[in-house]
């Protein structure tokens, strides 16, 4: 997993997945799937709070409470395509 490496250059809707599904498939024993939720992982408050330290690290984005409210993690990664194409196109 990089550190923010990626801040500086585009990075697909494709990679954004593959980086989430391993991020949240390390916290989990269940299968993760772009269909899975949140409830259906089994992530407790903690796994989730760690989750959302690791995608902002990894992508070099700052969450706001929208990402608290999402359920699957095809919303989680619609968002994080958001936040990157906000944070590339203020730079």
């Amino acid at each position: 997993m990089s550190s923010g490496a990626d801040q500086g250059k585009s990075i697909s809707s494709e990679e954004v997945a593959a980086k989430v599904c391993a991020i949240v498939a390390a916290k989990t024993a269940n299968q993760v799937t772009l269909e899975s939720t949140i409830d259906s992982l089994g992530l407790d408050s903690l796994a989730m709070a760690e989750v959302i330290y690791e995608i902002e690290t990894a992508f070099g984005i700052r969450a706001d409470d929208r990402l608290l409210d999402l359920r699957s993690l095809g919303e989680v990664i619609a968002y994080i395509d958001q936040r990157l194409k906000q944070r590339d196109t203020a730079s």
